[in-house]
């Protein structure tokens, strides 16, 4: 996620872009401090979520770059 674009992730405000970057720092560098209860939520609830909205981006980017090509 570190290396996404501004543009493209002030474009999806909507998504916790840090969050998911704050995660993945926890779980690879910090994973002492892992909240269980927390990591059950996030798969159980916000990945299906971010799931259809990352479809949903790749779906509008698929889009602008065929549209790009003409």
């Amino acid at each position: 996620m570190n290396n996404l674009s501004v543009g493209l992730t002030a474009r999806y405000p909507e998504i916790d872009w840090p969050g998911i970057i704050g995660l993945r720092i926890v779980i690879a560098h910090h994973y002492w401090k892992i909240d269980l209860n927390q990591i059950w939520y996030t798969v159980t609830e916000e990945i299906p979520l971010f799931k259809r909205q990352f479809k949903i981006i790749l779906g509008e980017l698929n889009t602008n770059n065929k549209d790009s090509n003409i």
